[in-house]
């Protein structure tokens, strides 16, 4: 009976052991949370500018983003265009896109092209390569020389890249009614 019984207090014990390992767990967790919440304020009360906040997940579940902004947030966000990140869960956020993410599906659909020279998706491309090319070519030594020489240099292109796309007259695939 007395090993029956030590046996017993071991179980009991180790059970008491995995509870205060996932109450450690999530102390750890939650002070991890708070490190991050004290170098983001932080840096907002030292830096001249906002920071951006980077956070890898191992999924694209739509979770990750509630997990780290909630619903009244009013900032912008960049992804590349995953519904899972949408303005279902961030109403009042702003979305954008990065270039290289708008691109793709045009690529794409060159890729699928017998004739592409004169295809509008080939158009999209070159409109957008030649944003990237002036955007490497530009030079300047502060952040007030680059967002001028963007507004001189680059908007220009992306002008005339979202003049192109708002221009493709989607009607003419319709069938005649």
């Amino acid at each position: 009976m007395a090993q029956a019984q030590q046996s017993k207090n071991l179980e009991e014990a180790l059970q008491v052991i995995q509870q205060l390992s996932e109450v450690i767990q999530q102390q750890n967790e939650l002070i991890n949370q708070l490190k991050v919440a004290r170098q983001l304020q932080h840096h907002r009360q030292f830096a001249k500018h906002q920071i951006a906040y980077f956070h890898y997940a191992p999924t694209r579940s739509g979770k990750v983003i509630s997990d780290i902004l909630t619903p009244d947030y009013t900032g912008a966000v960049m992804c590349d265009g995953y519904r899972g990140y949408g303005q279902e869960q961030l109403p009042k956020a702003t979305f954008g896109s990065c270039l290289i993410h708008i691109r793709r599906p045009f690529i794409e659909l060159v890729k699928g092209l017998t004739l592409k020279n004169n295809a509008q998706a080939t158009q999209a491309v070159k409109l957008l390569s030649r944003v990237f090319h002036k955007e490497k070519s530009l030079r300047y030594k502060t952040p007030a020389e680059k967002k001028a020489q963007r507004r001189k240099l680059v908007k220009p292109l992306l002008d005339a890249f979202y003049r192109f796309i708002e221009g493709i007259a989607y009607a003419s695939c319709m069938p005649d009614l």
